[in-house]
């Protein structure tokens, strides 16, 4: 496909028709996937987004090192 083809298709879609070959693919290819997307999962539009009054952060770490030394703190 060239890059007149993509533009053609692009404007045949109302999206913008500036740019180098390789974002006007990119901005064809997501188009015709979110198409696409909404027609597998119409609910997908629809979700409704959930909101919290807290959010929780558990943060882990650890030293994994078979001798950390005699003097290596431990807490």
């Amino acid at each position: 496909m060239g890059k007149e083809h993509v533009r053609v298709k692009l404007a045949e879609v109302k999206l913008d028709t500036k740019g180098v070959k390789d974002v006007l693919v990119k901005r064809l290819k997501n188009h015709y996937k979110k198409i696409f997307l909404n027609q597998r999962c119409p609910k997908r539009q629809k979700r409704e987004h959930l909101s919290c009054d807290y959010f929780i952060s558990v943060d882990f770490e650890a030293t994994c090192q078979e001798d950390n030394g005699d003097f290596y703190p431990v807490s």
